[in-house]
């Protein structure tokens, strides 16, 4: 798993959206999954936006792998998480000004 997000490519936007109130912000998560279980392709992804002072910061990652799963259902996806490798990452950090 890539923490600092260095080796991941571009989100490409903010489509999925902020479903949950978190601490000083909001958080999204969708999973996904599509093909059969002997080659199940599983998508996990997360979002925060965090808003303290002046200044809002967006993380978002997409972290996914094609498995051999008895069922393949989302919340296989959702049970991994970022266990699974990380695809994308994107930070934005934006300040209000006066």
């Amino acid at each position: 798993m890539d923490e600092a997000g260095v080796d991941c490519g571009s989100t490409g936007g903010l489509f999925t959206g902020f479903f949950e109130p978190i601490s000083n912000g909001w958080k999204g998560v969708v999973t996904a999954s599509s093909g059969t279980p002997a080659s199940c392709a599983l998508t996990y992804f997360e979002q925060t936006a965090i808003l303290k002072d002046l200044k809002l910061v967006i993380d978002g990652s997409s972290f996914s792998e094609t498995v051999a799963v008895s069922t393949c259902e989302p919340e296989e996806a959702e049970k991994r998480n970022t266990d699974m490798p990380c695809e994308e990452h994107e930070r934005i950090e934006a300040t209000k000004l006066p």
